[in-house]
């Protein structure tokens, strides 16, 4: 039998092992599906993405009527530990866990260093509920 030492590894091995000890799909082959993957699930209604950053802008605009006219100064998604600012003036649900996704709309004008009224709400990755926001007034 010949000796393995010094010569490259077959393609097959190569194969086998991309293929059982990756967390994604090898390039080219298919993903892995759902139920083998580790994600929070969406309500039968919902994308399995959750909302989209119009739905999320719609939803943080329902959510805080006093804003739902004024310019998107911002949407990004991300964790709760990622995105919440420091301190959230207003709470509709207890804080979720750290690595919770949410959506962080930012919502307002910002018409110079007088004139600044700028709301940050965040809500809900998978429903849009709100979680709550914040306001700045300058």
């Amino acid at each position: 039998m010949a000796s393995l030492r010094g010569s490259a590894p077959p393609l097959a091995l190569v194969a086998v092992l991309l293929l059982g000890c990756g967390s994604g799909a090898a390039p080219g082959m298919p993903s892995p599906s759902p139920s083998h993957t580790a994600t929070a699930s969406a309500s039968p209604t919902q994308s399995p993405g959750g909302l989209t950053r119009d739905q999320a802008i719609a939803a943080a605009r329902l959510a805080v009527p006093s804003y739902a006219s004024e310019a998107v100064l911002g949407a990004e998604s991300g964790t709760y530990a990622d995105l919440a600012p420091g301190h959230m003036g207003t709470m509709a649900t207890s804080a979720p866990s750290p690595g919770r996704l949410v959506w962080r709309v930012t919502l307002g004008e910002n018409a110079g260093p007088t004139g600044a009224r700028i709301a940050t709400i965040l809500v809900d990755f998978w429903t849009g509920g709100l979680i709550g926001w914040t306001e700045v007034m300058a």
